[in-house]
């Protein structure tokens, strides 16, 4: 028996896929509706830099983000989250799967 990870997954989460515009800046797809787990509580994480960063939110996700992707808990339509209350940049994202390799557990700190 295995454990189905997506049936705590209960928050409505926006996603905002970023493209860099070429400029040092982003341009954004339009949002996406996903479901997760939205988590509060403080995360150290290391970026491919090397630096260290503090996130406020854990998110468990069924789909894949990228890193400088933005996220917000609940659904939206705006297509620039900068104007979003409580939308955050993704800082990193973990994607490991279970022991079957028959599923994956998606992770982003934010």
């Amino acid at each position: 028996m295995t454990f189905n990870w997506a049936t705590t997954l209960h928050d409505a989460i926006t996603i905002w896929r970023t493209i860099p515009d070429g400029f040092g800046g982003y341009t954004f797809n339009p949002p996406e509706a996903t479901i997760g787990r939205w988590q509060e509580g403080g995360v150290i994480v290391r970026t491919q830099t090397g630096d260290q960063l503090v996130g406020s939110h854990t998110l468990y996700l069924t789909v894949d983000v990228d890193e400088n992707d933005w996220v917000a808990l609940g659904t939206f339509t705006d297509l620039d989250p900068s104007g979003v209350i409580g939308a955050t940049q993704v800082l990193k994202f973990f994607k490991s799967p279970d022991l079957r390799n028959l599923e994956y557990v998606r992770k982003a700190a934010v």
